[in-house]
């Protein structure tokens, strides 16, 4: 799955005894998802798109009232390779401060891309943890651009009415 979201324009195949048991063809990113986890998880994404003087934001976030209890949902990626950073988790975390119940946990497929100088992959044999120079400058950027994009979609109010209303304060307001 990581994989194939990271490289949509890669097809792949799953076979099991010489037949094809999957099959996903070469799409953009959102069919990609489509493709991968049903069709009707596209009213639940939001695109972000956001360039930045020290990073590359892109993917998709859930809407606040599409987000289960489970991290079942949380892919990202710093320079194509699948991470885990619990500061960069954090980040988008805060980014849905207010929008969601605390025990719901942000749902999302992120791409960072940054300088590679900026980046050290060596904190963990499997390469899945990084230590980002300046993470601080990123973890804000990254936080602001989520954060903007979720007060730029409308939501609908969760069963549990659980949904506030937060109020944009940072600089792109």
């Amino acid at each position: 799955t990581r994989q194939s979201l990271c490289h949509p324009e890669v097809s792949f195949t799953l076979k099991h005894n010489n037949k094809d048991v999957f099959v996903l063809n070469e799409s953009n990113l959102k069919e990609r998802i489509l493709r991968l986890f049903s069709k009707n998880i596209d009213k639940k994404l939001v695109p972000i798109n956001e360039q930045t003087d020290i990073a590359s934001i892109s993917g998709y976030v859930f809407k606040p009232e599409f987000l289960n209890k489970t991290r079942s949902m949380q892919f990202f990626f710093v320079n194509d390779r699948y991470v885990k950073n619990s500061y960069l988790n954090h980040s988008i975390f805060t980014a849905y401060d207010g929008l969601i119940n605390p025990e719901n946990k942000p749902s999302y497929i992120l791409f960072l891309k940054i300088p590679s100088e900026t980046i050290d992959v060596n904190v963990h044999p499997t390469k899945r943890e990084v230590r980002l120079k300046n993470s601080w400058r990123v973890l804000e950027r990254l936080d602001r651009a989520i954060a903007y994009t979720l007060e730029s979609t409308p939501t609908e109010p969760e069963s549990s009415g659980g949904i506030t209303a937060r109020t944009c304060t940072g600089p792109q307001c």
